[in-house]
């Protein structure tokens, strides 16, 4: 999507919580430092709908990083359409120029993961990631960040990235993460879903190897909103799902998504009629407009049921609410400028943990 919609219609959405275009939203990003031929100046980055494709791009083929990360992606179930590769110049640029000029060849990505295990670098990208709207997974086998709890953690990356409190990060501890790719894993499991009918945790990664941790070891990776991979009861799943900021993962890609349909369908209209009066019934269609993606977040469950309690106060659901026009000030209203369009949704959130308590007699 032009950023210049958001000249036009500006969506901010705030989460009362704890803590692209249409087809990007499920494409992922791999960043590569490897040798790809012929692409650099001008071309930064590639689309790929099978692994296979790369191998003549690449030096090394099926031995390369990249194809193995690739192949990682295409592996889960279900599976991701198409995924891009771009290209980091190492001693030519930093990351963040590397991902701004391959955002500016091509944004139509959303996920993104660094091929290379490099600390610093992956900071960078998680300081990006937060002011661009998009999500970055990233895999350590750094031993401090099972080895130390959140006290006594010195400066690994799990513990910089959570007294930043980044919002838009997967961050997994792996013992295996320097020859597997769970972070590519993650996004090739999520990205083929709809943003708002799934949760991180408890999803199986096709190829990536459970770790076999403590109980110390999982619960300091844990307090540090790490993500880890374990067998559980005969399964190997995600926990917990979160990001370094301690929300959920799911709430916001969500929110990503929300964001983005929302802008788009209030601009639809704005573009497409010939011109939406600035009257009551001008302020009913970008009411109608701004319900078509809450209804849609509703219908995939990440927006809960149309819910009231028993004295009428809604619980559930969303509302709209805009201004009465017989009270928007004349200089709004000569700038052309509708303000206040305020909306509310209560999201559905996922049962993760279930407490029973039973009783057998006699």
């Amino acid at each position: 999507m032009s950023s210049k919609i958001r000249e036009v219609v500006q969506v901010s959405i705030t989460k009362d919580t704890k803590g692209v275009s249409r087809l990007g939203f499920g494409v992922p990003l791999l960043i590569t430092q490897e040798n790809v031929a012929g692409w650099l100046p001008e071309e930064r980055v590639r689309f790929y709908t099978d692994a296979s494709q790369i191998v003549d791009d690449v030096t090394g083929g099926t031995d390369s990083r990249t194809y193995k990360a690739l192949q990682t992606v295409f592996s889960q179930n279900p599976r991701v359409q198409r995924v891009a590769v771009g290209v980091y110049d190492v001693g030519q640029e930093t990351i963040t120029e590397a991902i701004n000029a391959i955002e500016q060849y091509n944004p139509g990505f959303y996920g993104i993961a660094l091929i290379e295990r490099d600390a610093s670098d992956a900071i960078l990208l998680a300081t990006w990631a937060d002011a661009n709207a998009r999500i970055f997974s990233y895999a350590t086998d750094d031993a401090e960040v099972v080895d130390t709890s959140l006290g006594t953690d010195t400066g690994s990356i799990a513990k910089t990235l959570k007294d930043a409190g980044r919002e838009n990060v997967i961050l997994s501890y792996h013992t295996k993460a320097s020859t597997e790719f769970m972070d590519c894993a993650i996004l090739g499991v999520l990205l083929p879903l709809d943003p708002g009918t799934y949760t991180l945790k408890f999803k199986t990664l096709i190829g990536i190897t459970a770790d076999n941790l403590t109980s110390t070891k999982s619960q300091n990776a844990l307090e540090k909103d790490v993500n880890i991979y374990e067998e559980i009861g005969g399964r190997n799943i995600v926990r917990e799902g979160t990001a370094p900021s301690g929300e959920f993962i799911d709430i916001n890609i969500f929110l990503h998504w929300l964001t983005a349909r929302i802008r788009e369908s209030v601009y639809g209209v704005l573009v497409n009629a010939q011109k939406v009066p600035y009257t009551e019934q001008g302020i009913l269609m970008i009411e109608n407009a701004l319900e078509v993606p809450l209804k849609v977040g509703l219908d995939r469950g990440a927006i809960s049921p149309m819910l009231f309690d028993d004295d009428d106060v809604q619980i559930g659901g969303y509302v709209i609410n805009s201004p009465d026009f017989a009270n928007i000030p004349q200089s709004d209203k000569q700038d052309r400028v509708l303000k206040n369009v305020e909306f509310t949704a209560w999201l559905s959130g996922a049962i993760h943990k279930v407490e029973i308590q039973g009783v057998l007699t006699l």
